[in-house]
Formats: structure tokens, C-alpha cells, sequence
């Protein structure tokens, strides 16, 4: 019974995050198709890389505690859902 469950919750999370995430691309991809294309995709991907770079730094710092880890992911990923 706790596998079922935990399937239902998984299944349930990436229902909602296809939900969020395609109002959200459709944006991103209007935006890419009123300019330069290719720019804006490189300066998108340069954002990404700077902000996986820098939520890496911030876990070094705390020393693999997995505890901070998932609490600070959540909050950013609740900042990005915000924005």
C-alpha cells in the first residue's frame, strides 16, 4: 500500500507540473518569437547555468546537509512559481 501511494503522489506532482509548466513555456516561446530567436535562447540558458552554479555553491557551503538542501530548492522553486 505505501508504493501505491507514493505513485499516486508522484503521478498527482507531474500532473500539476505539466499544468504550470505549459502556460510558462507558451510564454517564454512568444517572447522568443518577437526577437532574435537564437539570443534569446543562449542568454536563457546562460541564466540556468549561472543559477544551477550558484544553488551548487550555496550546498557546499552547507556541507551536503540534504535537510537545507531540499528546503532552499523549495523555496526557489516557490519563487519561480511566484514570478
Amino acid at each position: 500500500m505505501k508504493t501505491f501511494g507514493i505513485f499516486c503522489a508522484v503521478g498527482v506532482k507531474e500532473f500539476f507540473i505539466i499544468l504550470i509548466n505549459v502556460p510558462l513555456d507558451a510564454m517564454i516561446f512568444a517572447k522568443a518569437r518577437s526577437g532574435n530567436l537564437a539570443n534569446f535562447f543562449v542568454a536563457r540558458e546562460i541564466y540556468l547555468c549561472i543559477g544551477r552554479l550558484i544553488m551548487l555553491f550555496i550546498l557546499l557551503l552547507l556541507g551536503n546537509n540534504l535537510e537545507y538542501s531540499f528546503l532552499i530548492a523549495s523555496l526557489f522553486y516557490l519563487y519561480f512559481l511566484v514570478l
